[in-house]
């Protein structure tokens, strides 16, 4: 049977050495900062921040990169189709990467709110990029 949709999954070469994940010969860090350069050229955030794993230097052979993406405005109806977008983007990462979005107005308000998308990042996140101000 001939499936209408196809996906083309990337073969990438995974290795664990000294029990953290190397794609591609790269670390998880390595490749955190080539997605955050790819998400700061294409959608120019206020804020990326690592959170999980990585960020507590607990990471290991199976973690992932889990980053929030804060922009100035994300109407919480757009956040699914940004989302999209940006792993479209992103597509070309070999390292597994999960990727968050919300807006400045709903990181501030819900930053202090358990069980909100913003509280793990605000509270255990490191900031690997902060829009300089004009």
């Amino acid at each position: 049977m001939h499936d209408r949709y196809h996906h083309v999954v990337k073969q990438a070469t995974y290795a664990v050495q000294d029990n953290h994940a190397f794609w591609e010969g790269r670390s998880l860090r390595a490749w955190t900062d080539v997605l955050v350069d790819t998400l700061v050229a294409e959608f120019d955030p206020v804020s990326i921040i690592l959170f999980g794993s990585l960020a507590t230097e607990s990471d290991g052979p199976d973690s992932d990169i889990d980053l929030l993406v804060v922009l100035d405005d994300a109407p919480l109806a757009d956040r699914r189709r940004t989302m999209v977008e940006m792993r479209r983007v992103t597509r070309g990462v070999a390292a597994p990467h999960d990727l968050l979005v919300t807006s400045i107005a709903d990181f501030e308000r819900n930053s202090a709110r358990p069980g909100t998308t913003e509280y793990e990042p605000a509270q255990h996140g490191v900031a690997v990029y902060e829009r300089v101000a004009a």
